[in-house]
């Protein structure tokens, strides 16, 4: 969830640490899970980044998550190894579908449950339907492209299109016949397949009895009872399934970006368009990294005006520092352009306690040159205007 990577990276900052320190120790965390190293240092404040460093910090206990993820990074690879070409255009040919689902999921981590919920019936409904919605938007599309890239590596043929036709379970079960994934497409203790707990919460396959969730599942109706509380048991371990697919597919898109990138290029994909709710908590989530709290994204017809506090400002940074601080702020100008393309862009930037230091403003069409890859970013800094706020 994008809240606990804020408090993650907030604590760090007030607790001392400079945003290089918290950028080598992410750096660090995850310099295992890349071969490109150069591009996870170059990453490292990107949203996704860091949503996957408080995942694994997060998980750092638990060998399924560690392991299945080394073991569906190793797939991606080992297909990237067999056919470079083929595997990425896998991973491009869905990117409109995968994208939309993000749009989707957005919701779903949204209303992740939380809380002791008062009513049974509504507690159990609600992580049914928690399960059902990260199985079917979150991880059903990425076993279709498991399965296809497993199909590559064993130099089979495969009909990428008639894949995704699949039924859920059966496209589980040619991988589990394999003897992959067991951990993560399989709960445990109940070994139900992952599409048979979509069906369930799906399908509303279970019944309430008294404090018990009865639940059936397949051709044969074959039932079992739980708690709730093992139901919840049952969610994590899906959710958790669904987390290390996508953060292992995250990362290997990282890894090669560059390639995807000329990829995507060649084949003219077209720009895919995300939630600007989803783009702005990503944009609150780099930034809280660089030590900066997004305070305000406020839009007009023609104009959107940002303000974020400097939680490593206390009003007793020298004016060396500070000038610096100030500057950097102006910097996400364009990030603010990419979420919001209006004429004109400002940033107000304020100390931790929210006194008004800098507005930097600059011109849409400067961001949509650099966008255009007319200009690098540092084109930018040509045509920012500053205004100085004095003190109160």
């Amino acid at each position: 969830m994008s809240d606990k990577i804020i408090e993650m990276l907030q604590d760090f900052i007030t607790s001392g640490y400079r945003p290089l320190a918290v950028k080598e120790a992410i750096v660090s965390h995850l310099s295992e899970y890349f071969d490109n190293h150069d591009k996870l240092i170059k990453h490292a404040t990107s949203s996704e980044i860091l949503s996957t460093f408080e995942f694994v910090v997060r998980y750092h206990y638990d060998e399924v998550f560690l392991n299945g993820l080394k073991e569906v990074l190793a797939c991606y690879r080992d297909a990237n190894s067999t056919n470079s070409v083929e595997t990425l255009n896998i991973v491009l040919s869905t990117h409109k579908e995968f994208s939309q689902k993000e749009n989707l999921m957005w919701t779903v981590k949204q209303n992740t449950p939380s809380g002791q919920i008062s009513d049974f019936y509504d507690s159990v409904i609600t992580y049914m339907k928690h399960m059902g919605d990260n199985l079917e938007i979150g991880t059903k599309h990425i076993v279709y492209e498991i399965y296809a890239l497993m199909r590559l590596i064993d130099g089979k043929t495969y009909d990428y299109e008639k894949i995704q036709k699949y039924d859920f379970g059966v496209a589980l079960s040619n991988i589990l016949d394999q003897n992959k994934f067991t951990k993560l497409l399989k709960t445990n203790p109940l070994p139900l397949k992952l599409s048979d707990w979509r069906n369930i919460a799906y399908h509303h396959s279970y019944e309430i009895e008294g404090n018990m969730i009865i639940c059936s599942y397949g051709k044969q109706k074959v039932k079992f009872e739980v708690t709730l509380d093992e139901l919840k048991s049952y969610v994590h371990q899906v959710v958790r399934a669904s987390n290390v697919f996508n953060i292992a597919r995250c990362i290997f898109v990282f890894d090669n970006l560059e390639n995807i990138s000329l990829l995507k290029q060649a084949t003219t994909q077209k720009s895919i368009e995300f939630r600007k709710p989803m783009l702005i908590n990503q944009f609150r989530i780099s930034l809280m990294s660089q030590g900066f709290h997004l305070i305000q994204f406020h839009e007009e017809d023609n104009s959107v005006t940002v303000m974020i506090n400097d939680l490593m400002n206390d009003g007793s940074l020298n004016q060396k520092d500070q000038q610096q601080r100030k500057i950097h702020s102006s910097q996400f100008l364009y990030n603010v352009w990419c979420i919001s393309p209006k004429e004109i862009l400002s940033v107000i930037y304020s100390t931790k306690n929210g006194e008004k230091k800098l507005i930097s403003t600059v011109a849409g069409d400067v961001c949509k040159t650099i966008a255009n890859d007319k200009k690098d970013i540092s084109y930018l800094a040509h045509y920012v205007q500053f205004e100085e706020l004095e003190d109160e």
